[in-house]
């Protein structure tokens, strides 16, 4: 449990030093810190979310890329049963799916932030204090949608509609 309490403290201070004092010094390294630590601790864990239970029992019976089919006939939707696949041709144990998972997540989340605000840190601690537990060991499948849909936002204000519909299609 002391592993997961690390960012949240780290993340809390810089918002102090970083945020609200204006301090520039390192505050590259700190968010590079972050990232890789929370990409790691999650791409590693072990047996945490009841989700990830679940989905852990599913990888087992997932194919790999010479097998795979793209298909919505299946339990899951097909871009999960890629990366399902892609993963399982690497290696069939599951930390390798959660790795790639959290690189994926917690990239798209960091250039996210990073883009779209100056307080960095005060916009990870909200997501860190309300969402990101449970969008990196519950609903799996769903995170890597949202995230991409938060890139939609800017092609929706400015009705670039044929980005925002792949954009969509693609969640």
């Amino acid at each position: 449990m002391f592993l997961y309490t690390i960012p949240f403290f780290i993340t809390l201070v810089s918002i102090f030093a970083f945020d609200i004092n204006g301090y520039k010094k390192g505050k590259i390294i700190v968010w590079a810190f972050l990232y890789i630590y929370l990409l790691l601790l999650i791409g590693f864990r072990y047996r945490v979310g009841g989700d990830t239970i679940n989905y852990m029992g599913y990888y087992e019976w997932q194919s790999d890329l010479e097998n795979y089919q793209f298909t919505f006939g299946d339990i899951m939707q097909p871009g999960y049963n890629f990366l399902c696949a892609v993963t399982k041709s690497i290696s069939p144990d599951f930390y390798v799916f959660q790795l790639l998972h959290s690189f994926i997540v917690n990239t798209l989340l960091f250039i996210f932030i990073s883009k779209n605000t100056k307080y960095i840190f005060s916009a990870l601690f909200v997501f860190f204090f309300m969402s990101y537990m449970n969008f990196t060991c519950e609903v799996m499948r769903e995170s890597i949608a949202a995230l991409i849909f938060a890139f939609l936002y800017k092609p929706l204000i400015q009705k670039k509609w044929m980005i925002y519909y792949l954009g969509v299609t693609l969640c």
